[in-house]
């Protein structure tokens, strides 16, 4: 179980082998229940693990700073990036040459340190250097203790990227950790050339206190990524998938037809988290960001006076760029890379039972996101065995990419034997994150938290194996993309017996089903969902609602439509289709009704998918670029006294990772875009929504530095040539207003427009106020 270490000096030989943070984990209920034996004068103890990169600033120091945001980093000196070699990639802290980052409190009784030092990649010549990294301990009396010490040069091809493994005792039960980087390499170091540190994680020891039995009115909401719900014994699955969640089940309320908003993870948690439809919260696409304007179930939680944290791993969801987690007020983005393709779930169910471990004391709200089962399909041993029997001898990995993968082929392509081995591999990983689940729930039985905490057990999307020609998720509507499990253990005071629901309702439900369930008046939300505890109680009080879904991705727009069996889908781009199934006689969606529906059904879902579509308006101030050169980069600053200005990229290329950092300016926050403009990708840009009475000011940058003349911009829908670069812009302009989107006439060189897009406001027909009401936009 990982690397040997010299006790005599506490720093760790190099292996190769990989530490099992499963078989560390355990201890964790293994401390608890030994605690039930302990006399008070021997107080017990408790397995702890804390990644570094993910403490809250004030317990991170840069050069003697005070408090250093590693997510946010206002100043050089520390920079968190990605890199590593093929499907290992894994999250570096890196420090310049001359600085030192310090974790404060971070050393337990019998702890260890565990990372990996490498590079982010190859460098060229003139960034090359060789570079020192160490790691000090300090214990809280001052004394000093050398962890590890390595010196390393830079690669310079794919070939010498390698890790180093490390893992080490810790000298001090209490104290700080200092890491550093010296050495000799370029003038201005580019963070990406420099070494650095994975995922660097201290394990160990701490006393614990003696626990009451809880009396808050906790939530946890456990969401498993790309879990279909005919995977599942509670869905009739006739695998052993999922054995505590079967076991679970028989303490909840089983929601049996219970739908996703979206089919793919960015989209759906948004809507989760705001109880609204995609095109409402604006994460619709791979960049977009979700809408600094919408409000949160973590908001709504954090305002009543729970603490409030989101754990896990999908960078759709904790990635700082996407919004996502707006309102959370601790956001622990899990990246031990164990994983191959994200963190596994013991890692993120580990910390989140420390972070609850540490709050429990106060009512709390935690959102727990594991990437098992989601592809790569790559079950952890002993699983495989379990559902994979015999030896596959096909050709086919599991993995998303490269030699092996199945993304791309056709039925005729995949043998029976392929796809079995497939739906083995990814039954495997749902019973890995079932385990975890079931772990989660022993320590709240064993911490007196079980009976007043809200469970719930979800999904974001399900995950496709050729239903309908197609792989993974995100590029349909059907069922097996958005039929999800929910399961919703309730609070024992509210006597409410287990039973299953067989109702078709959305995702959107739950976040004013939570509310209702910790005493928030469902009149101080916005949410768009209705509370279920009602149909629970007494299914004559339930108003049955169409549920919407949609997807509004460059390559795929569609929007699907349900009231009560009969599904409609309607795909915009990148063909026009249209579909109507009966979900009672059909539920695999394979018989199209659309020819022999009657005119009125048709009709009437049609009318519902033109309501919504005129009811989605999104005005803002367009910043384009535009380019007939083949290689051009644009760079555009926006800076604006209002630190939360709503904003969204528009075309921009996805696999840019830098096209915008966000900075604390003297004159308020700073947004730095980068465009890389080229042949195929010859408009980017950014919508900016500020609110009326505010003003940006605007920098537009060719290259690095130099600014281009002010004619270069073009102001309004009569793209008349500006006066100044940079220039103030206020949201009450009327100059630069516009109701449609501008049409572009070629032009030599490369281009910034500005303009405001403010849409007429669309009269909407009284049955298309109708259809909304019936979507839950608008009052009854």
């Amino acid at each position: 179980m990982g690397s040997s270490f010299d006790r005599s000096v506490g720093v760790s030989h190099v292996s190769n082998q990989r530490w099992n943070r499963g078989m560390g984990r355990r201890l964790i209920g293994v401390a608890t229940l030994l605690w039930a034996g302990c006399s008070a004068e021997v107080p017990p103890t408790a397995q702890y693990s804390i990644y570094l990169t993910n403490l809250e600033p004030t317990r991170v120091g840069l050069n003697g700073s005070e408090s250093f945001d590693l997510r946010n980093p206002r100043r050089p000196g520390a920079h968190l990036t990605m890199g590593g070699v093929g499907f290992d990639k894994r999250r570096l802290l890196t420090v310049a040459p001359g600085s030192e980052i310090r974790f404060r409190d971070v050393l337990f009784e019998a702890g260890r340190l565990r990372t990996a030092i490498g590079f982010p990649g190859p460098v060229s010549t003139e960034e090359s250097g060789t570079y020192t990294v160490e790691v000090t301990a300090e214990s809280s009396g001052g004394e000093l203790s050398s962890i590890f010490r390595h010196e390393l040069e830079t690669p310079d091809s794919e070939l010498k990227l390698s890790w180093l493994e490390i893992e080490a005792a810790l000298p001090y039960s209490t104290g700080d950790l200092v890491f550093r980087t010296t050495g000799s390499g370029p003038s201005k170091v580019n963070p990406e050339s420099l070494p650095g540190w994975a995922n660097p994680t201290v394990t160990g020891r701490r006393p614990e206190r003696p626990r009451k039995k809880s009396d808050h009115r906790n939530v946890i909401v456990f969401l498993i990524d790309t879990l279909r719900a005919d995977h599942l014994q509670p869905y009739g699955y006739d695998r052993g998938t999922s054995p505590n969640l079967q076991a679970l089940a028989k303490e909840c309320l089983v929601f049996e037809q219970a739908h996703a908003a979206a089919s793919w993870t960015k989209a759906s948690v948004a809507s989760l988290f705001t109880s609204s439809y995609p095109s409402m919260h604006g994460a619709e696409d791979y960049l977009d960001r979700m809408s600094t304007t919408a409000t949160t179930l973590a908001e709504v939680m954090g305002e009543a006076g729970y603490r409030t944290c989101a754990v896990g791993f999908n960078d759709w969801v904790f990635n700082p760029r996407f919004n996502v987690t707006q309102g959370f007020e601790r956001v622990f983005e899990v990246l031990d890379q164990s994983r191959e393709g994200g963190a596994r779930a013991d890692s993120v169910v580990a910390e989140a039972i420390d972070w609850i471990r540490a709050e429990r004391d106060e009512p709390f709200f935690v959102y727990v996101h594991t990437i098992d089962p989601h592809g790569p399909y790559a079950p952890q041993p002993g699983y495989r065995e379990r559902f994979a029997h015999g030896t596959y001898a096909g050709e086919l990995t599991g993995r998303l990419k490269g030699p092996g993968t199945h993304i791309g082929r056709s039925r005729e392509q995949v043998s029976d034997e392929d796809l079995q081995f497939l739906l083995d591999l990814y039954d495997a990983e749902i019973g890995f994150a079932d385990e975890k689940l079931g772990e989660l729930i022993g320590y709240l039985k064993n911490d007196g938290l079980w009976d007043e905490t809200t469970l719930i057990v979800t999904a974001d999307h399900g995950e496709e194996f050729l239903d309908h020609g197609n792989w993974s998720h995100g590029g349909t509507l059907f069922q097996e993309q958005l039929h999800v499990p929910l399961l919703i253990k309730l609070p024992s005071s509210l006597g409410i017996a287990p039973r299953r629901i067989d109702e078709p309702l959305s995702l959107l439900d739950v976040a004013p089903t939570l509310c209702h369930i910790v005493g928030i008046a469902a009149q101080e939300t916005p949410f768009l969902g209705q509370n279920l505890i009602p149909l629970a109680a007494s299914p004559t009080l339930w108003k049955r609602r169409t549920l919407l879904a949609e997807v509004n991705k460059s390559e795929y727009h569609a929007i699907s439509l349900r009231r009560g069996d009969r599904k409609y889908i309607r795909t915009l781009k990148p063909e026009d289709y249209e579909g109507l199934f009966d979900l009672d006689e059909d539920p695999r969606e394979q018989r199209n009704l659309v020819a022999t529906a009657t005119m009125g059904e048709l009709e009437s879902f049609r009318g519902l998918v033109r309501a919504h579509l005129n009811s989605i308006v999104n005005p803002g101030i367009v910043v384009e670029f535009l380019s007939d050169k083949p290689e051009v980069e644009v760079r555009f600053v926006v800076e604006s006294e209002n630190e939360q200005l709503d904003f969204n990229l528009l075309e921009v290329e996805s696999g840019s990772d830098s096209f915008y950092e966000e900075r604390q300016g003297e004159r308020g926050t700073r947004w730095h875009f980068r465009f890389e403009l080229g042949a195929d990708d010859g408009r980017d840009g950014v919508l900016l929504r500020p609110a009326a009475g505010e003003t940006v000011v605007l920098y537009y940058l060719h290259g690095k530095k130099q600014h281009p003349q002010p004619q270069r911009i073009l102001l309004g829908p009569d793209q008349t040539p500006s006066q100044a670069n940079p220039l103030t812009i206020s949201a009450d302009d009327e100059s630069l207003w516009v109701t449609d989107p501008l049409a572009w006439e070629p032009r030599r060189g490369t281009w910034c427009r500005i303009w405001h897009l403010r849409p007429e406001t669309v009269e909407l027909t009284e049955v298309e106020i109708e259809a909304l009401q019936d979507l839950g936009y608008l009052g009854e």
